[in-house]
């Protein structure tokens, strides 16, 4: 920040921010926001600055919601009871986490995230008893997969965008949607009242500024006048 009072703000703001910074947030990516606005903005008072941070937090709870939507239908991506359900997708992060796990219990979880289907028939093909350690199992069923299972989900290649878009409709509801809509109208009016706010405070500063200037022009045109008059010889007055 170059403006004026400007990193007083930002310490202040990095030990207590004036936004909750959720896991999975960055602090940085939010000071970088109030940075941006207050370079556009130059706010000069305390009521300035909160009228900025009002502005600021919205724009971040936008973005956050953004953030939501893109989790959640990632989330259900991995969901076999979702729409959006990708199969390949989760086929691929199962092997790569096959490759590396050793422990027989988070095996198992790992293939709690496959449907039914699939994980029936990687156990058929790589039944557990098979194995004496549970290492060795998990690279037999890395090896399925890539060998078996994965190009046969990926056999069909990358699906067109009209399917991936109805499986994102099908994960998000139309209420879910409206709900989204009108939160987003919210923070829009709130946005636009901090910011009417802010100039307006601005304008009242200004306003402030130029009354004193004025006061303070007239009173040295006053005073000139008056030492003008002192200076004046009585004759010459007449």
């Amino acid at each position: 920040m170059k403006h004026e009072g400007a990193e007083h703000v930002r310490r202040s703001i990095t030990r207590h921010p004036f936004v909750a910074i959720l896991p999975g947030e960055s602090l940085i990516e939010y000071l970088d926001l109030v940075d941006r606005l207050a370079g556009e903005l130059r706010p000069r008072s305390l009521l300035q600055w909160d009228a900025l941070y009002t502005i600021a937090n919205a724009m971040w709870q936008k973005q956050r919601r953004q953030r939501f939507t893109a989790a959640k239908l990632t989330s259900a991506m991995f969901d076999p009871e979702q729409p959006a359900y990708d199969e390949a997708m989760v086929l691929n992060a199962t092997l790569h986490i096959l490759l590396n796990e050793t422990e027989e219990r988070e095996i198992e979880q790992t293939l709690g995230r496959l449907s039914k289907n699939l994980r029936d028939c990687l156990l058929r093909e790589c039944p557990p008893g098979k194995f004496k350690r549970s290492k060795a199992w998990a690279r037999a069923m890395a090896r399925n997969i890539e060998k078996e299972l994965l190009p046969a989900a990926r056999r069909f290649g990358q699906p067109p965008a009209e399917v991936l878009m109805a499986r994102s409709a099908g994960t998000m509801s139309d209420e879910t949607f409206i709900r989204d809509l009108e939160t987003e109208e919210r923070l829009d009016a709130r946005i636009d009242r901090a910011y009417a706010r802010f100039f307006k405070l601005r304008a009242i500063e200004d306003q402030t500024t130029f009354t004193e200037l004025r006061r303070s022009f007239l009173s040295g045109v006053d005073r000139t006048s008056a030492r003008a008059k002192r200076s004046t010889p009585r004759g010459a007055r007449a």
